[in-house]
């Protein structure tokens, strides 16, 4: 489940470019877009060198028990940094929430908990 959530808030934010509401996260400014041009950076929001949403960086710590699940952003304190500064942003810089279920991310959850479910009741009859 944490790793189709994952996938979900991957796809949104990197490929479709959006925040768990399905807004497109705000665009940068000018000069950061020259910047990123300049250096050879990839041009989308939140992307320059993908490591903040990379797939195990998006899914980083994960805690499972009996009847719950969680997970926080990032293997490193360097990338919590990140993820806290591009969600809380800066006197010049908006606001980019990502970590976040939104409707893709519970969308996913169901996917998977339906599939589960069906393959366990599959196995039950075929026992």
């Amino acid at each position: 489940m944490i790793d189709a959530v994952t996938g979900a808030i991957e796809n949104r934010t990197v490929g479709k470019q959006q925040d768990p509401t399905g807004a497109r996260l705000a665009p940068l400014k000018q000069r950061t877009k020259d910047r990123k041009a300049r250096l050879g950076l990839d041009p989308r929001i939140l992307i320059e060198t993908h490591e903040m949403l990379g797939f195990e960086q998006i899914r980083g710590e994960v805690v499972i028990t009996s009847n719950t699940a969680s997970m926080t952003a990032g293997l490193d304190d360097e990338t919590r940094l990140k993820v806290e500064y591009a969600h809380e942003g800066s006197p010049n810089r908006a606001k980019r929430e990502f970590m976040d279920l939104g409707n893709d991310g519970e969308k996913a959850q169901d996917e998977w908990a339906d599939e589960t479910i069906d393959q366990s009741v599959a196995d039950a009859y075929s026992a």
